[in-house]
Protein backbone atom coordinates (compact mmCIF):
# COMPACT_ATOMS: atom_id res chain seq x y z
CA UNK A 1 0.00 0.00 0.00
CA UNK A 2 1.13 3.50 -0.56
CA UNK A 3 2.54 4.83 2.69
CA UNK A 4 0.37 7.51 4.20
CA UNK A 5 1.40 11.00 5.18
CA UNK A 6 -0.11 12.58 8.24
CA UNK A 7 -3.12 14.51 6.95
CA UNK A 8 -3.09 18.26 7.28
CA UNK A 9 -5.81 19.86 9.36
CA UNK A 10 -8.29 20.78 6.62
CA UNK A 11 -8.10 17.30 5.03
CA UNK A 12 -9.80 16.00 8.14
CA UNK A 13 -13.11 17.41 6.90
CA UNK A 14 -13.29 14.16 4.91
CA UNK A 15 -14.65 15.92 1.80
CA UNK A 16 -12.57 15.00 -1.26
CA UNK A 17 -14.32 17.59 -3.43
CA UNK A 18 -13.18 20.49 -1.22
CA UNK A 19 -9.87 19.30 0.26
CA UNK A 20 -7.09 21.70 -0.71
CA UNK A 21 -4.26 20.42 1.50
CA UNK A 22 -3.63 16.78 0.49
CA UNK A 23 -3.69 14.75 -2.71
CA UNK A 24 -5.46 11.87 -0.93
CA UNK A 25 -7.65 11.21 2.10
CA UNK A 26 -7.25 7.85 3.87
CA UNK A 27 -9.27 5.37 5.91
CA UNK A 28 -7.71 2.42 7.69
CA UNK A 29 -9.26 -0.79 8.95
CA UNK A 30 -8.31 -0.84 12.65
CA UNK A 31 -8.33 -4.65 12.68
CA UNK A 32 -5.36 -4.75 10.27
CA UNK A 33 -1.76 -4.02 11.22
CA UNK A 34 0.20 -2.60 8.31
CA UNK A 35 3.32 -4.43 9.53
CA UNK A 36 1.53 -7.75 8.86
CA UNK A 37 0.92 -6.93 5.19
CA UNK A 38 3.30 -8.01 2.43
CA UNK A 39 3.45 -4.94 0.16
CA UNK A 40 4.24 -7.14 -2.85
CA UNK A 41 0.80 -8.79 -2.60
CA UNK A 42 -1.43 -5.75 -2.06
CA UNK A 43 -4.18 -5.08 -4.60
CA UNK A 44 -7.06 -2.66 -4.93
CA UNK A 45 -10.51 -2.21 -6.37
CA UNK A 46 -10.71 1.09 -8.27
CA UNK A 47 -13.84 3.23 -8.13
CA UNK A 48 -14.24 6.33 -10.28
CA UNK A 49 -16.87 8.94 -9.48
CA UNK A 50 -17.81 12.49 -10.46
CA UNK A 51 -17.61 15.54 -8.20
CA UNK A 52 -21.33 15.54 -7.45
CA UNK A 53 -21.26 12.07 -5.90
CA UNK A 54 -17.72 11.60 -4.58
CA UNK A 55 -18.22 13.02 -1.08
CA UNK A 56 -21.17 10.72 -0.35
CA UNK A 57 -19.44 7.65 -1.81
CA UNK A 58 -16.28 8.39 0.17
CA UNK A 59 -18.34 8.84 3.35
CA UNK A 60 -19.76 5.35 2.87
CA UNK A 61 -16.51 3.63 1.86
CA UNK A 62 -14.40 5.30 4.56
CA UNK A 63 -17.01 4.59 7.23
CA UNK A 64 -17.20 0.88 6.34
CA UNK A 65 -13.40 0.66 6.23
CA UNK A 66 -12.96 2.37 9.60
CA UNK A 67 -15.59 0.02 11.08
CA UNK A 68 -13.41 -2.90 9.94
CA UNK A 69 -16.01 -4.06 7.41
CA UNK A 70 -14.30 -3.27 4.09
CA UNK A 71 -10.78 -4.10 2.93
CA UNK A 72 -7.57 -3.28 4.77
CA UNK A 73 -7.63 0.43 3.88
CA UNK A 74 -8.99 2.92 1.38
CA UNK A 75 -8.00 6.23 -0.13
CA UNK A 76 -9.63 8.85 -2.31
CA UNK A 77 -8.14 11.47 -4.59
CA UNK A 78 -8.98 15.04 -3.68
CA UNK A 79 -9.68 18.28 -5.49
CA UNK A 80 -6.01 19.21 -4.98
CA UNK A 81 -4.76 16.04 -6.71
CA UNK A 82 -3.46 16.91 -10.20
CA UNK A 83 -4.83 13.59 -11.54
CA UNK A 84 -8.37 14.54 -10.51
CA UNK A 85 -9.70 16.07 -13.68
CA UNK A 86 -13.04 14.62 -14.77
CA UNK A 87 -13.44 12.07 -11.98
CA UNK A 88 -12.21 11.20 -8.53
CA UNK A 89 -10.72 7.81 -7.69
CA UNK A 90 -11.27 5.65 -4.62
CA UNK A 91 -8.95 2.69 -4.00
CA UNK A 92 -10.23 -0.07 -1.73
CA UNK A 93 -7.24 -2.20 -0.78
CA UNK A 94 -6.98 -5.91 -0.11
CA UNK A 95 -3.96 -7.49 1.59
CA UNK A 96 -3.28 -10.23 -0.95
CA UNK A 97 -4.37 -10.26 -4.60
CA UNK A 98 -3.77 -14.04 -4.71
CA UNK A 99 -6.40 -14.59 -2.00
CA UNK A 100 -9.38 -14.72 -4.35
CA UNK A 101 -11.85 -15.38 -1.52
CA UNK A 102 -10.90 -12.08 0.13
CA UNK A 103 -10.71 -10.16 -3.16
CA UNK A 104 -14.18 -11.42 -4.13
CA UNK A 105 -15.58 -10.78 -0.66
CA UNK A 106 -14.50 -7.14 -0.81
CA UNK A 107 -16.05 -6.87 -4.29
CA UNK A 108 -19.30 -8.33 -2.96
CA UNK A 109 -19.28 -5.83 -0.09
CA UNK A 110 -18.87 -3.01 -2.62
CA UNK A 111 -21.88 -4.34 -4.53
CA UNK A 112 -23.90 -4.34 -1.31
CA UNK A 113 -22.90 -0.67 -0.85
CA UNK A 114 -24.34 0.10 -4.30
CA UNK A 115 -21.26 -0.24 -6.55
CA UNK A 116 -22.92 -2.56 -9.07
CA UNK A 117 -21.15 -1.50 -12.29
CA UNK A 118 -18.04 -3.41 -13.36
CA UNK A 119 -14.87 -2.05 -11.75
CA UNK A 120 -11.18 -2.86 -12.22
CA UNK A 121 -8.89 -4.51 -9.70
CA UNK A 122 -5.14 -4.19 -10.02
CA UNK A 123 -2.07 -4.91 -8.00
CA UNK A 124 -0.34 -2.12 -6.15
CA UNK A 125 2.93 -3.27 -7.71
CA UNK A 126 1.50 -2.52 -11.18
CA UNK A 127 0.80 1.04 -10.06
CA UNK A 128 4.28 1.39 -8.55
CA UNK A 129 5.76 0.19 -11.86
CA UNK A 130 3.73 2.83 -13.71
CA UNK A 131 1.42 0.37 -15.46
CA UNK A 132 -1.87 2.13 -16.19
CA UNK A 133 -4.77 1.98 -18.61
CA UNK A 134 -6.09 -0.87 -20.67
CA UNK A 135 -4.54 -4.18 -19.71
CA UNK A 136 -3.32 -3.03 -16.28
CA UNK A 137 -6.20 -4.67 -14.39
CA UNK A 138 -5.85 -8.13 -12.94
CA UNK A 139 -9.62 -8.54 -12.64
CA UNK A 140 -12.63 -6.66 -13.94
CA UNK A 141 -15.85 -7.51 -12.17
Amino acid sequence: MNKKKTPKSDSLNNQPSTCLSDFFLYADNPKVKEADIDDTKVGKWLLFENKERIDELWRIVSSETIKGQLGVSAKVSTFLNPNTTKSYMICVYTADYTNLDDVNQVRQQLRELGITQKIPYKTDSATIKGIYGKGSSLYYS
